[in-house]
């Protein structure tokens, strides 16, 4: 069945402005266009809209394309709406928390050197020790709202502290080490399972390492705390 953008509009209740955004950023297809000012959509078109609209109810107030995307290409796999946003919400929201969730900022590096107000150059060297780390999935080097707080965490404690590179690059060596353990583990936990198990233990076992992963920080942090005290060289 074919229908014309007023048509669209009121089946969805989306706004002719919301289905052209939503057409520009990729989430929803196309129309078949008839002439140069002409254009049909269909229950397809009806269909991701009603998907989207779900996936922006479970997400919360404005939430950025990225999740969106994201969320859509789990549903677009056969995993519910909700179990969608449940594993998008573990592995890329929690961390972020404090991050505005409207926030559809991105940057070259030349581009959040000069938001920072410090030298290109300042940014890739946080990048190459992973202070800050591009987001997966860009392409070339994309920096977003997470690697702006991070960036300005880090350019506030190098004020009062000398804080080593290398040996962050160290720590993030080992952390690259940990994800890869921890997927090998969500590999074997998922397999021979469908698609809509696979999301939902992917999120069950990512939103457990969120809460375990700081717990075990703490904990060895507090071991050896007590074993050396905090005295000069000591851990702090």
């Amino acid at each position: 069945m074919q229908l014309r953008m007023r048509h669209l509009t009121e089946r969805t209740g989306c706004p002719r402005s919301t289905v052209q955004h939503y057409i520009r950023e990729g989430l929803l297809p196309p129309p078949k266009k008839l002439a140069r000012n002409s254009a049909v959509y269909d229950e397809q078109h009806v269909q991701r809209l009603e998907s989207i609209q779900r996936a922006k109810e479970l997400l919360g107030d404005r939430p950025p394309v990225a999740q969106l995307r994201r969320v859509l290409e789990l549903v677009d796999h056969g995993v519910e709406p909700e179990v969608a946003v449940t594993l998008q919400r573990a592995v890329w929201l929690e961390v972020g928390d404090s991050i505005d969730a409207s926030d559809n900022s991105s940057y070259s590096t030349t581009g959040l050197a000069k938001h920072l107000g410090i030298s290109a150059g300042r940014v890739k060297a946080m990048a190459r020790a992973g202070v800050i780390l591009p987001a997966p999935g860009a392409g070339r080097a994309r920096f977003d709202g997470l690697d702006v707080r991070m960036a300005k965490l880090h350019l506030t404690a190098s004020e009062r502290l000398d804080i080593d590179l290398d040996l962050l690059a160290e720590i993030t060596d080992l952390m690259s080490r940990i994800s890869e353990i921890e997927m090998q583990i969500r590999n074997q936990a998922v397999r021979g399972k469908g698609t809509q198990e696979v999301a939902e233990v992917s999120a069950e076992l990512q939103s457990l390492g969120n809460a375990w992963q700081p717990y075990v920080r703490l904990r060895l942090r507090q071991r050896d705390i007590a074993q050396q005290g905090l005295g000069p060289g000591s851990a702090a």
